[in-house]
């Protein structure tokens, strides 16, 4: 009799129990769904409050996009007259996005959200779209000429892009600095869309060189470490490129040569069609 009751005893309990059971896991799934909700509403509202001063003051750099590793450096612009400007010295175009227009914490074309604007702290700030998340950083005051530049030299870039093949020199044989000594007739250089220039010397299949470079008012800016040259363009049209230089070989130094690169001379390229 006794273990009958015992028996009778644990079944109640663990029927009780199992009853208990039912409710509270519908409670905490209930729980973990107001948590999840509440953490994706947060995630919406993070950053703090800003001015449209705070976006119009200063140029912006984009650095990076989060989850990717692409390489990017974008100078991005709010103007105090509502207009947003995107520029890039990496890619094909100077401009990116110019069309567009921002209301305080949105980037808009033709009142269509391109952007939400999220401010992380007074340095920097995300852009945001529906699957991208791009991070930018707080940089130099400035005026409506940086804008103009970048607008202005969008010809140049879009021209310039591509293989070109070096015709002939006024002095023969020319020279760049860092390792490429023989720029003559057939020498390769090659303007790619990231903005970096590759030089091949005659015949050669491997670069001699490789440099960033930019368009400013007419004039080739070479970078290469903490090197800057630069290289005046006398003429750029979709067929032909004419620089102006003042590198001569090493092994050239004689009084002639000097000259030369005291006023400059000029190597004759055209473009190589692919």
């Amino acid at each position: 009799m006794l273990t009958r009751k015992v028996s009778v005893f644990l079944h109640a309990t663990f029927h009780t129990q199992d009853r208990w059971q039912q409710p509270m896991k519908s409670v905490i799934t209930i729980i973990f769904s107001l948590l999840i909700f509440v953490s994706c509403k947060q995630k919406d509202k993070i950053g703090i409050e800003f001015s449209d001063e705070y976006l119009s003051s200063h140029e912006w750099v984009i650095d990076s996009i989060y989850g990717s590793e692409e390489f990017i450096q974008d100078w991005i612009y709010f103007t105090p007259e509502k207009q947003f400007y995107r520029f890039s010295k990496y890619s094909k175009s100077y401009v990116i996005d110019s069309a567009l227009t921002w209301k305080h914490n949105r980037i808009l074309k033709d009142d269509s959200e391109l952007f939400k604007i999220i401010a992380l702290d007074s340095e920097n700030i995300e852009l945001r779209t529906f699957d991208k998340t791009y991070h930018a950083e707080r940089w130099n005051t400035f005026d409506r000429e940086d804008i103009e530049l970048f607008i202005a030299n969008n010809e140049y870039k879009l021209l310039i892009n591509g293989k070109w093949k070096l015709d002939s020199t006024e002095i023969g044989k020319g020279g760049l600095p860092l390792s490429c000594d023989q720029i003559e007739k057939g020498s390769i250089f090659e303007f790619k869309e990231n903005g970096r220039l590759e030089v091949f010397e005659k015949d050669s299949l491997n670069y001699c060189n490789k440099f960033s470079y930019s368009l400013f008012k007419k004039e080739l800016s070479l970078r290469k470490s903490d090197m800057v040259m630069g290289f005046p363009i006398a003429e750029l049209n979709n067929n032909k490129l004419t620089l102006i230089s003042r590198y001569i070989p090493k092994t050239n130094y004689t009084e002639e040569m000097w000259e030369m690169k005291r006023r400059g001379f000029k190597l004759y390229l055209t473009r190589i069609e692919e």
